[in-house]
């Protein structure tokens, strides 16, 4: 599984995300918004109470009746904000409004946000695939007896990634979107709604990265984290370390010169191997590898 720390250096090789939004980026994982396509498995009719909020239509409700048929968008206007309206008891099909390419050697597995669930809403879990580029398609379930509205753009579930043991040779298969799986279910798709989730630049993992790589929140995202590893290093430059590295490389020296005095008195060389043996692997070898730790957990 990987960290927020993996999850930061993947971006860019292993993991391209477009629109990137660097604060949906958590401690093991990244949330994923609503996107404005989504349809609906069940049928009903809602209308607004007197608190604006949805609800199911009684026999006596004729004005302003919204009509909800299997297949078609499940995303309806309030105000002047579209939402996500999850009929009770049915399932809803929603596309992300971020699009994804990951590498064949990264695959993920997808979750229902806390918040979410706490409404009665549910994912049916599915995962990512290696090499799989595009909108990801998810399924939600209201379990609940009322109508449930999400507002478009809002997070609504967290994808956790894996690195492959074996990276895979294969082209994943999927197309962006879905849209063949969503026409195999009996899914209303205009040809306006097939020609934006497969987009050329959609179904290719350079292509996705070189959107990614040029947004004002990667590169401000990639400057942040270069002032963070430069602080971090600078929190090291004190005076008592200073002090600490000059006696060290003071003493070092000294027995190198010691070491070479012995052998030309001996006439052999035999002290500066031993010298050198040790430098090498008893001093710079073992200081090379704490630097390197202390980089990867910063």
């Amino acid at each position: 599984m990987l960290s927020k720390k993996d999850i930061e250096k993947e971006l860019g090789k292993g993991i391209n995300i477009y629109p990137l939004r660097t604060s949906n980026i958590k401690g093991n994982s990244i949330n994923f918004t609503i996107g404005k396509h989504a349809w609906t498995l069940g049928s009903g009719n809602i209308v607004e109470d007197r608190e604006k909020n949805f609800i199911l239509a009684k026999n006596g409700n004729t004005n302003n009746t919204i009509r909800m048929r299997s297949g078609y968008s499940a995303i309806h206007s309030k105000g002047n904000k579209d939402y996500l309206v999850i009929l009770p008891h049915s399932t809803t099909i929603v596309e992300t409004s971020e699009v994804i390419g990951v590498s064949n050697y990264i695959g993920g597995t997808l979750h229902s946000k806390v918040g979410i669930v706490a409404q009665g809403i549910g994912d049916i879990g599915t995962m990512l695939g290696p090499s799989f580029c595009g909108h990801l398609m998810i399924s939600l379930h209201n379990i609940t007896n009322e109508v449930v509205t999400l507002p478009v753009g809002e997070t609504f579930v967290s994808l956790v990634f894996h690195y492959l043991d074996t990276p895979t040779k294969t082209k994943n298969p999927n197309i962006s979107g879905h849209v063949d799986k969503l026409a195999e279910l009996g899914i209303n798709i205009t040809s306006d709604t097939r020609k934006y989730l497969t987009k050329d630049w959609k179904c290719s993992v350079d292509e996705i990265r070189n959107k990614m790589i040029s947004s004002k929140e990667y590169i401000s995202h990639k400057k942040a984290l270069s002032n963070e590893k430069f602080k971090s290093l600078m929190d090291y430059v004190t005076l008592r370390n200073i002090i600490i590295v000059l006696i060290s490389a003071i003493v070092l020296i000294s027995l190198g010169i010691l070491a070479k005095y012995v052998d030309d008195k001996s006439q052999n060389n035999i002290w500066m191997e031993r010298y050198w043996t040790v430098i090498l692997s008893g001093i710079i070898v073992p200081m090379i590898m704490a630097i390197k730790k202390l980089f990867n957990q910063r």
